[in-house]
């Protein structure tokens, strides 16, 4: 039996391009996943068009996800503009750890003091990429320092939260 026509009211004939970065692109599927749509064109038409298709995140878990969001950014664009294994490997598990927190609300029972943290890191984080961006010369020893604290700083997250 052939699905039944839509109506032209029914029809979805416009179109709208939108860009996301590898990182971005990820954690989107994955929190697609988490909602049980692995297609994404649903997923994205509920967001935009304000029906929900999770519940709302409270403000805590809000700025924990903003600040992870700003993590994975950050590391995305480092891996890009240095390359270098060490960053790669610590991105991939960054993405790992957040789809892990982003499964069943894990980002709402993340601490005052690891959001804290989290911050910290992000603003350390944010300034070497700024200057690998800028093309400036990055010490290898710090970036290093950074990307340890960084995952230090997530897999506490992580055991606090009870998601590994």
């Amino acid at each position: 039996m052939a699905r039944p026509k839509l109506t032209d009211e029914e029809k979805r004939t416009r179109r709208v391009v939108v860009r996301f970065s590898e990182a971005e692109f990820e954690l989107l599927a994955a929190r697609a996943r988490a909602e049980g749509n692995g297609d994404l064109s649903p997923f994205l038409r509920a967001l935009a068009l304000s029906e929900s298709p999770s519940t709302k995140r409270s403000n805590k878990a809000d700025h924990a996800h903003r600040q992870l969001m700003m993590i994975l950014n950050n590391l995305d664009q480092l891996a890009k503009a240095l390359g270098g294994d060490d960053t790669e490997r610590t991105l991939k598990k960054a993405q790992t750890i957040y789809r892990r927190l982003s499964k069943s609300g894990g980002t709402e029972r993340v601490s005052p003091d690891s959001i804290e943290r989290l911050r910290a890191e992000g603003t350390l984080l944010n300034r070497l990429t700024r200057l690998a961006n800028m093309g400036r010369e990055i010490q290898n020893a710090e970036l290093q320092e950074c990307l340890h604290h960084v995952l230090a700083t997530l897999r506490a997250i992580e055991e606090e939260t009870g998601r590994k």
